[in-house]
């Protein structure tokens, strides 16, 4: 992080309530914890034990001197300790803006870690500036004309009774920035262009980033995730079809891009079926694979807003049994429950009484 000219600042762990009126003094741009700061506390001195959860906890509650004094706060631990011990403490999931693995942003071949840094800082700067009024289209980079892309009543309403800028940056993060509906990422993207990902640094992944950023979202947190405006996508998408995109298989909708943009596009495959002949809609929440609604089973995913699309996994990977594995190994606090209205299917999948047509 030093390398990227981010200044840098440790603090040791000290009594709890010292430190939480230490840190909002200093009013960091961004401010990263260690899960178990009660780790090596019997070593040290005067070291108090406690974890992140309640230092969190309690700089939450200093912001008498309002909104300026906000800041993200994010976790950053080891995967198995995020995924043993913070997973299953629900009460303090909703403190942090972001979680981190440390053998992530250790890697020196990736700078996905400094990208969040920066995102999260920025965009609390940007809420912070516009006092209290989370409401407005500038929030997501949009300009009064394109104020209908976000005009969802829940959005605007849980924007507009936000009282501090971590309350609306957490409903922003969780359902517009981390879910697609909205906004697409990169594999949904694909999914709906129906197309494989071109191979990187390629003539036609460079003539596609070029289609699409006209769509490209450039709104609060935009250097958190790499994202794309859903319904600008789609009528982008729509003008070069002639054709609403649902009606068109993988194999037509590559065809008309490859023309369009005088690239060459490979079809998306579906996994169930093998073939390119189907008609995808979203990416499959663990695989990733461009995925038709026919073969693929709704997770349970209670209180969604209206413009926040359900997780769905595909046929295949509930076949090989991959949502368990997923569960266990993803360092998300969600797990992925398929819904009951589904289980009835998902056992003729695993006995193999439902089976790919051929």
């Amino acid at each position: 992080m030093e390398s990227s000219n981010l200044k840098i600042t440790l603090l040791e762990p000290e009594d709890l309530v010292k430190l939480a009126d230490h840190i909002v003094k200093a009013q960091p741009d961004v401010l990263l914890l260690d899960y178990r700061l009660d780790e090596d506390a019997g070593s040290r001195d005067g070291a108090a034990a406690f974890r992140a959860a309640p230092l969190a906890q309690q700089i939450r509650d200093r912001l008498g001197d309002g909104p300026a004094s906000d800041f993200p706060i994010v976790l950053i631990s080891s995967e198995h300790k995020i995924q043993t011990l913070f997973r299953p403490e629900k009460t303090a999931h909703d403190l942090f803006d972001w979680k981190l693995i440390k053998d992530d942003v250790a890697n020196p071949r990736s700078s996905r870690a400094n990208l969040i840094l920066l995102g999260l800082a920025r965009g609390y700067q940007v809420l912070k500036g516009l006092q209290n009024h989370f409401d407005s289209p500038a929030l997501f980079g949009l300009s009064i004309e394109q104020a209908y892309l976000t005009d969802y009543q829940e959005l605007k309403e849980s924007l507009r009774e936000s009282e501090y800028p971590h309350i609306a940056a957490r409903y922003i993060l969780n359902f517009v920035i981390r879910r697609s509906g909205l906004l697409l990422d990169w594999h949904n993207l694909l999914a709906r262009l129906g197309i494989a990902a071109p191979d990187a640094d390629s003539p036609a992944l460079n003539a596609l980033h070029t289609w699409l950023t006209p769509t490209r979202y450039a709104g609060v947190f935009t250097e958190c995730r790499e994202l794309w405006w859903s319904s600008m996508v789609e009528e982008k998408f729509e003008d070069i079809l002639n054709d609403p995109v649902d009606r068109l298989t993988a194999a037509q909708r590559a065809n008309k891009l490859s023309d369009a943009l005088e690239q060459t596009y490979l079809p998306a495959t579906d996994r169930w079926s093998k073939t390119t002949e189907f008609h995808p809609i979203f990416a499959c929440a663990i695989c990733a694979s461009a995925t038709p609604l026919k073969h693929s089973l709704s997770c349970l995913d209670g209180r969604l807003p209206k413009f926040v699309d359900r997780h769905r996994v595909c046929f295949r990977c509930i076949q090989t049994d991959k949502l368990e594995e997923f569960n266990a190994q993803s360092s998300s606090e969600v797990k992925l429950i398929l819904d009951e209205t589904e289980q009835r299917i998902a056992l003729r999948i695993r006995s193999g009484q439902l089976i790919p047509a051929t």
